[in-house]
């Protein structure tokens, strides 16, 4: 096949959509997808694999700065191959909620490990301590912010397995969800401002590109002129960005509605299931 039917079956277009943050991996990712299929690796397999890449580079950047530049290659083969396991599975037509939340799991493992290993790699070189501490925050938050704007639909799916066990579905979607379900994802602050902060949050720290091109400076700095200013300030500006995206994204109305549009996708999914 050439590669622009290997991007048909692969990188076709679902009911969502793909928003120009992932396409410069989605450029690249095809490449490796080829050579994954050709060598039988399923999409599960990458997503395990995918996950222990994503803790490697926060332990290669906790070695210290001659290790930077090897972590930052792990850190964005990480990015790509996220990629790939998607579009192995629907290669070979093997989509499934296991892999799902396996290709979830390693973007959760990934912005504390680097964070907290870039904390313990600064304090290698520069003896200062707060540089660990700050890492901790740091991961912490970005695992707060991301936490926060997977929380409505987490409360969407418990909402709609409760009204599938108790056969009331057509009630929870009626009602928006169950009672208290209700009161967490339709919880809004009519403060339209806080989306500002939000979306400059989400680009710039819940994004890989945004973390790729940030810690790439931090690695050029570190490595190259010894200089260690960039990665304080990255921890800092990481620990701070998690918490507003955490705060910005449980406010803000238009996660809220996706929320509730992911009530009526749930629904048809469980329905299609029985």
């Amino acid at each position: 096949m050439t590669i622009k039917e290997w991007r048909y079956i692969c990188q076709k277009k679902g009911k969502g959509h793909l928003d120009w943050t992932e396409r410069p991996s989605r450029a690249v990712s095809i490449y490796f997808t080829i050579i994954f299929a050709k060598l039988g690796i399923t999409g599960n397999q990458l997503s395990t694999f995918n996950v222990l890449v994503a803790i490697s580079s926060g332990v290669l950047y906790s070695f210290g700065v001659a290790w930077w530049p090897a972590a930052l290659l792990l850190q964005v083969l990480n990015h790509v191959w996220d990629a790939c396991d998607g579009e192995l599975a629907r290669y070979r037509g093997s989509g499934t909620l296991s892999g799902l939340y396996l290709d979830r799991l390693g973007s959760w493992y990934l912005y504390p490990a680097i964070l907290f290993g870039l904390g313990v790699g600064v304090f290698r070189e520069t003896d200062l301590l707060i540089a660990v501490v700050l890492g901790a925050l740091g991961g912490f938050a970005m695992l707060q912010g991301r936490l926060a704007i997977s929380g409505p639909y987490w409360c969407a799916v418990d909402a709609l397995l409760y009204g599938k066990q108790t056969g009331g579905l057509d009630r929870v979607i009626a009602s928006g969800v169950g009672s208290s379900e209700r009161d967490m994802v339709k919880t809004v602050v009519p403060s339209g401002v806080l989306s500002i902060p939000y979306w400059v949050a989400d680009l710039l720290f819940s994004r890989n590109i945004g973390l790729d091109i940030t810690m790439l400076f931090v690695v050029i700095s570190g490595s190259a002129l010894g200089r260690f200013e960039l990665a304080i300030a990255e921890l800092i500006a990481y620990g701070v960005g998690g918490l507003i995206a955490a705060a910005a994204a449980a406010v803000t109305v238009f996660r809220t509605r996706q929320a509730e549009q992911s009530l009526i996708r749930l629904r048809q999914f469980l329905e299609d299931g029985e």
